[in-house]
């Protein structure tokens, strides 16, 4: 699929209501909005499934890849790459609830704001498999940003992410978020926790890009991986390289 679109919302794709529809085997790109979803827009209610696509080059204000509101649904397989936006430069969950993220390689994407990877805002989503690299934002959190958000990551890699500011990883505010069995390296900062309201952030069993685990200041002097924030529970970590358990 090719479509070359300027409008208000889902630049190639537009879902809304009670629908399940299956988005496979698309290539949807070069699509620009003024509104939510450069690739593909999911309000309310539906509970698509993209699977097997390639979505790059698009440009929103609001998930420059995809922007969803579901209430489930999954992408599955995609390779979401070169999308930009102010917010989430490469997925957007904006209220979205029960949705998974699996086997998507989500590479290249850059945010003014926040969550170059991945912007989530009062959601919930699962992200199994998958591969969040050379993100950027010229704020924070060049990986994920999640704002009131409940996640699970499992067998997932965060690297050479990057932001102006500080935090090239992951940032939570308000939020709960559970990641293990996977790779958070090369981001300079790879988990922190924002803000004053309540956030856990349970980080055990993961690669933080050296064996001696992530550095922190008091907690970890000596770490040579990447720096994690107050709050984070990170011990024990992973002491070799790949996805493989095997906690100190």
């Amino acid at each position: 699929m090719f479509v070359a679109n300027d409008g208000g919302n889902g630049g190639a794709v537009w879902i809304e209501g009670a629908s399940s529809p299956l988005i496979v085997g698309c290539e949807i790109h070069l699509n620009t909005v003024g509104g939510i979803g450069g690739g593909i827009g999911v309000g309310a209610d539906a509970t698509p499934t993209i699977r097997d696509c390639h979505i790059h080059d698009n440009t929103a204000s609001t998930g420059g890849g995809v922007c969803s509101s579901a209430k489930g649904g999954a992408i599955e397989g995609c390779s979401i790459t070169g999308n930009t936006a102010t917010y989430g430069g490469g997925i957007a969950l904006m209220s979205s609830t029960g949705s998974i993220i699996r086997d998507t390689r989500i590479d290249s994407n850059d945010a003014v704001n926040s969550g170059g990877g991945l912007h989530a805002s009062y959601s919930s989503f699962a992200m199994q498999d998958c591969e969040v690299e050379s993100n950027s934002t010229q704020w924070e959190a060049g990986a994920l940003w999640l704002d009131n958000t409940d996640a699970l990551f499992t067998g997932s890699r965060f690297l050479h992410n990057s932001a102006t500011e500080s935090t090239g990883g992951i940032v939570i505010q308000s939020s709960v978020l559970v990641v293990a069995s996977s790779e958070i390296a090369g981001n300079g900062v790879g988990l922190t926790i924002a803000g004053n309201g309540v956030s856990t952030a349970v980080a055990q069993h993961n690669w933080w890009g050296h064996d001696s685990g992530p550095h922190h200041p008091t907690l970890n002097p000596a770490g040579l991986g990447d720096i994690v924030g107050d709050g984070v529970q990170f011990t024990p970590w992973n002491v070799v390289t790949g996805l493989s358990d095997n906690p100190t």
